[in-house]
């Protein structure tokens, strides 16, 4: 799955994954960061 082509999209899809592209970036970076937490934690 790439970008999808911007010309194609209605407004509401492009809204849709303007709002969901970056949640899902977020979501990678807290489960990132609380895996090398536990690993932290782990290691002590």
């Amino acid at each position: 799955m790439g970008h999808p082509d911007i010309h194609s999209l209605s407004p509401y899809s492009l809204i849709k994954y303007l709002i969901n592209y970056p949640i899902r970036n977020l979501i990678a970076l807290l489960l990132n960061l609380i895996t090398n937490q536990l690993r932290l934690t782990i290691d002590k």
